[in-house]
């Protein structure tokens, strides 16, 4: 019984939010393999290496840190 005034609550759609989740988790990934891969490749040298790396870590972080905020 609904009673008039009273307003309702509704529930998330939480299964919209996780596949977006997944779906950004899946371009992070392959930004962070471009990133990786062009900097060795541009710089031929362990600078390029370093710099992938940092990259690759940094971009990762991204959706960990998402996934840990949004929940």
């Amino acid at each position: 019984m609904e009673i008039e005034g009273i307003p309702t609550v509704v529930k998330p759609n939480l299964e919209h939010c996780d596949k977006h989740l997944e779906d950004l988790e899946y371009k992070v990934g392959l930004i962070t393999r471009d990133i990786g891969l062009a900097s060795g490749i541009y710089t031929k040298s362990t600078t390029g290496v370093i710099i992938g790396a940092v990259g690759a870590i940094v971009l990762v972080g991204i959706p960990i840190i998402l996934k840990a905020i949004i929940g």
